[in-house]
């Protein structure tokens, strides 16, 4: 009977052997994830101290760019304001510029239908005419580039009667 009890354990040893075995697997497993826990909080740490870092310079370019901004918006209401100036100075130019078209129209024209002599204002302006200019020619312009005593080029007669027209020996070959 003694080697029968040596042979197989006593039950309450035997379950004390798989307390501890259990126990330490347990405190195995534990030791595994307070491991992995610490070397994840390591990299969340090194993930926040990226972060924040990335959100000092970002603050940084924030600043710097509502500066920016700040420095537009002035200067697009400096460009407005100068735009509005110059689009009223343009209207007052062009409403001075109708004003004086009209004055000087309605000047000539009631110089024009109180005397058929040119103003004396006018003349002086023009200095003086040529009685070529005054007494057109039937030749056009062409003769007053030629020089003096020369006779115009003879002109064909553009006025033909209808007779004229239908005649065989007027009628120019086609």
């Amino acid at each position: 009977a003694a080697e029968a009890s040596s042979a197989w354990p006593a039950p309450a040893a035997q379950e004390e052997g798989c307390d501890i075995q259990r126990t330490h697997l347990l405190v195995q497993h534990l030791a595994q994830e307070i491991d992995a826990l610490g070397e994840q909080q390591q990299r969340y740490r090194h993930e926040c101290e990226e972060q924040h870092l990335q959100n000092e310079r970002l603050q940084e370019e924030l600043a710097r760019l509502q500066l920016d901004n700040s420095g537009l918006l002035h200067r697009i209401a400096r460009e407005r304001e100068i735009r509005e100036t110059a689009q009223g100075e343009k209207a007052r130019l062009e409403q001075e510029l109708e004003i004086d078209s009209e004055r000087a129209f309605n000047s000539v024209s009631s110089r024009s239908s109180v005397s058929p002599q040119p103003s004396p204002l006018l003349a002086n302006c023009m200095g003086p005419v040529s009685p070529r200019l005054l007494n057109p020619s039937p030749f056009g312009a062409a003769d007053l580039a030629m020089p003096p005593g020369s006779a115009p080029p003879a002109v064909p007669n553009l006025f033909l009667s209808s007779a004229q027209l239908s005649s065989p020996t007027q009628r120019s070959p086609r």
